[in-house]
């Protein structure tokens, strides 16, 4: 099977059917721990499953393979749109209490993608509101994510838990994986009053998250590209 799809990545299945390479496919798996980076959902649903009834195939579980090093995969940011601010909310002067708030002028396309790059020069995250943009910097200021052990609170996911998420009030945070110029223009619409954009975790500090045994706080990982849904099907009365 071959498709391009929506985003332009071309996707190319087929079968491997040879013992030897299986067996050889098998061996290369199981020399080292195979870490859950996606999909855990899923994969509790699969266990939950596979004791459930009985059923032939209940036991497998399908899953895609990726070597856990740079430019086998590519992880992506997952930004947070708020919406539900209280009338004459001042984010930026919220934020302020436990940041470095800097404002980064308005949010053109051009503005949003200097934006990311002093994003991950200077190590910050971004802010897109009703006036622009902002660059909000840590600070000692900035409350620890204690709920996180290292290397988790080094990630922007786990900043933003622990020093905003807890100054919104009422706001609703939606969670938004896409480019940093296609988040920006959510801004204004029904979609968000506001974004904060996020910076990526390295394939590295997913490797000594996991190999440490700790969660990432959630939605910190996006993986890019995805295979489509409904490629392959696994049949349930089949082991």
């Amino acid at each position: 099977m071959t498709c391009v799809d929506d985003d332009g990545v071309r996707h190319e299945l087929a079968p491997v059917t040879e013992a030897e390479r299986i067996a050889a496919i098998q061996s290369l798996v199981d020399s080292a721990p195979v870490v859950l980076a996606d999909g855990h959902h899923r994969f509790e649903t699969a266990r939950n499953f596979s004791t459930s009834d009985g059923t032939a195939g209940a036991g497998s579980v399908m899953a895609l393979i990726v070597e856990l090093a740079p430019g086998e995969l590519t992880i992506r940011p997952i930004h947070r749109l708020i919406t539900g601010l209280t009338d004459g909310t001042d984010l930026r002067g919220v934020l302020a209490e436990v940041f470095d708030v800097t404002d980064a002028g308005p949010a053109t396309d051009e503005g949003v993608t200097a934006l990311e790059k002093r994003m991950e020069a200077d190590g910050g995250l971004g802010l897109v509101d009703a006036d622009g943009l902002a660059f909000v910097a840590p600070t000692e200021r900035t409350p620890h994510p204690d709920d996180f052990d290292s290397p988790a609170d080094g990630t922007d996911a786990a900043r933003f838990e622990a020093a905003i998420a807890p100054r919104l009030g009422t706001a609703s945070v939606s969670y938004r994986g896409g480019e940093v110029t296609e988040i920006a223009a959510l801004v204004g619409t029904p979609a968000a009053q506001a974004a904060v954009l996020l910076r990526p975790v390295s394939v590295e500090a997913t490797r000594q998250a996991s190999e440490a045994g700790v969660r990432m706080p959630q939605k910190t990982t996006f993986f890019w590209p995805k295979p489509r849904t409904g490629a392959v099907f696994r049949l349930l009365d089949e082991s």
